[in-house]
């Protein structure tokens, strides 16, 4: 069996979004607060419209995956909700967001750069799921 052959029959669904890069950590223009922020608005996109829609199949399990950047996107939001994301796999991602924030750090940043909040993960809900 092929991920087709799930495809074809309703077991598998693929969801491709595309992200607010331009708008958030590529925008040079704007503040590096107004970056996150920006970033932030596209996650609570994801987790209350896109989900949801995902969700309709009634399988419990969703998977989150990307390249480059967008496999940050993945591995980020997978972090941020192991209640929502059950798999995640990334291709060639850079998980440090400081090179867009130009010094720039509160903690929005810190929790959205997997590279700084794991190392001091400790709430037991999180690394439960």
């Amino acid at each position: 069996a092929t991920a087709w052959d799930g495809m074809d029959d309703g077991q598998l669904r693929v969801c491709g979004v595309d992200s607010v890069d331009a708008e958030s950590w590529y925008n040079k223009r704007i503040h590096p607060g107004h970056r996150v922020e920006r970033q932030m608005q596209y996650e609570g996109y994801l987790q209350h419209e896109v989900v949801p829609l995902m969700k309709r199949t009634g399988s419990q399990l969703l998977g989150a995956t990307g390249t480059s950047f967008g496999g940050y996107h993945a591995l980020n939001f997978a972090l941020r909700h192991p209640d929502i994301v059950t798999h995640c796999m990334t291709m060639s991602a850079a998980f440090d967001i400081k090179q867009f924030l130009n010094g720039y750090f509160d903690q929005d940043c810190y929790f959205n750069s997997p590279h700084d909040y794991l190392r001091n993960m400790g709430d037991h809900w999180y690394l439960d799921q």
